[in-house]
């Protein structure tokens, strides 16, 4: 099940305490994976709608997406939705045809 359906990033950080904007779309708040006093988690999004962690205490995503009780596929857009370049994604199933 994924975390949204309209803007990820605004969910995950529906997700997270003491969240503060570092501009230009970009977020700090609390790592839910460790005992934080300060923020130590940046969260952004991606040119591909991916929302991208990064802890500088160290935790890895998977981490801190497991202390959400979530995924990391959570963390990926909607199947369909826009991929690398603004393009749709293309399915890679091979078409079978017959002998």
């Amino acid at each position: 099940m994924s975390i949204i359906r309209g803007n990820r990033i605004e969910s995950i950080l529906s997700l997270l305490e003491n969240v503060k904007s570092a501009g230009d779309g970009k977020y700090t708040a609390a790592c839910p994976a460790h005992e934080d006093r300060s923020p130590s988690l940046s969260i952004s999004s991606g040119d591909d709608g991916r929302v991208l962690l990064h802890c500088f205490a160290g935790c890895t995503n998977e981490t801190i997406v497991k202390a959400w009780g979530k995924t990391m596929s959570d963390l990926m857009p909607d199947d369909g939705g826009p991929h690398r370049n603004g393009k749709t994604k293309k399915s890679t199933r091979r078409k079978t045809y017959p002998s």
